[in-house]
């Protein structure tokens, strides 16, 4: 196994990683932007594509009832839970930045849940 592909199978639930997004159309959210892993461990290493939450820096307008507030290298973020996909761990880039805590995982989790109607 090439080392980057061994470090592409160690990625966790809950850590953050910056991800190309792109090509993306309309109102999908676009660039290279942190995401945060949001898949089980278990997908995370068996398979080649991840799910993520899109982070944003503009916090402007925080819809609480889909998007998250984290603090991620001490500054005021937004996870954006209606934004979610999956993506090919290829698209990840770098080592990780950050991972988020179990209180902010679990908000998350909830709101993925709202929006997706599971509960």
């Amino acid at each position: 196994m090439l080392k980057k592909e061994l470090e592409r199978s160690l990625i966790k639930r809950g850590e953050v990683y910056w991800v190309r997004l792109d090509p993306a159309e309309a109102a999908e959210i676009k660039k290279t932007r942190p995401a945060v892993i949001i898949t089980n461990n278990e997908q995370n290493t068996k398979s080649k594509v991840v799910m993520v939450a899109p982070i944003s820096k503009k916090v402007k307008n925080i819809y609480l009832t889909f998007q998250v507030p984290i603090h991620l290298k001490g500054e005021l973020m937004k996870v954006k839970c209606e934004q979610i996909r999956a993506i090919g761990k290829h698209r990840i880039i770098g080592k990780k930045i950050a991972t988020l805590t179990e209180t902010e995982m679990a908000k998350i989790s909830q709101i993925i849940k709202e929006v997706l109607s599971l509960d």
